[in-house]
């Protein structure tokens, strides 16, 4: 919420749309790899602060979808873009949370 509605307004007009990607995958990158490699806890609740920077891909794409398609097709465009959007949230975290299953040792759930 925080970074899709204040840092979106202050970093995407500064660096623009393609940028702003840029930093939302390297952002989201690093996040990956900080709880991937994370041993404590404390790891974990650093990788939030990376995960407000990945924020900044979606609206950041929505905006340059916005300004790349003609004014007939932008309902199609972003809707299309919506509904990929909402397959990734749904089946993103069944599918990794099966692969994490695999791999993961502890009889904790």
């Amino acid at each position: 919420m925080f970074s899709e509605g204040i840092l979106v307004r202050i970093i995407v007009p500064r660096i623009g749309e393609l940028n702003s990607m840029r930093l939302g995958l390297i952002a989201f990158s690093l996040q990956c790899l900080l709880v991937a490699v994370s041993t404590n806890p404390g790891w974990i609740f650093l990788s939030v602060l990376f995960s407000m920077g990945a924020n900044l891909f979606y609206p950041a794409v929505s905006s340059l979808v916005s300004k790349v398609v003609s004014e007939d097709s932008q309902g199609e465009a972003l809707g299309a873009l919506n509904g990929i959007k909402a397959l990734t949230e749904g089946f993103g975290p069944l599918f990794f949370g099966g692969l994490m299953s695999l791999f993961e040792h502890s009889s904790q759930p």
